[in-house]
């Protein structure tokens, strides 16, 4: 387990983009927290770390946006409104999942977890103070060489 602290959106956009630039191929990174926490913030420094320059909002309503870049594919799914399979499935989630080599950005993921693949990396946010946020992230081996094992510690978003 990683824990980091940000100070601002703009450090948990930064923090994002270490993410996205740090992802394997096809990872799904699943997100919780409250309301405003800074779920779609990380979102859009996870996208932009992948190479993307799409302009990244809340699935709130839509439930899925997709991004996509040449061969490149994000799924960014909310699922605050999903608690069932049938919902999840409605999605077209499944689909997405079987044609492989996409990311999935997965915002409520706690709603729906019993019916998702096992294996992605689990990022929960929590609110401090009015700006600043704890990073709490588990099964981060879906990051490409990052170091782990207890007391492991985030690099500041200016260290990659």
């Amino acid at each position: 387990m990683l824990q980091a602290i940000t100070k601002s959106p703009a450090e948990t956009m930064e923090l994002g983009k270490v993410i996205g630039r740090n992802l394997k191929d096809g990872a799904m990174v699943l997100l919780d927290g409250e309301l405003g926490a800074g779920k779609t913030c990380l979102v859009s420094g996870i996208v932009k770390g992948l190479g993307m320059h799409a302009m990244v909002t809340s699935p709130t309503f839509s439930l899925v946006n997709q991004y996509v870049v040449g061969n490149l594919c994000v799924l960014h799914m909310d699922m605050y409104r999903c608690k069932t399979l049938y919902d999840l499935e409605s999605t077209g989630f499944f689909d997405f999942w079987q044609e492989g080599s996409m990311f999935f950005l997965i915002e409520w993921y706690s709603n729906i977890e019993k019916f998702l693949p096992s294996g992605g990396m689990k990022i929960g946010i929590s609110v401090v103070a009015e700006s600043e946020r704890l990073l709490t992230i588990q099964n981060e081996e879906v990051l490409i060489g990052w170091p782990a094992g207890p007391g492991a510690t985030f690099p500041a978003a200016g260290d990659s």
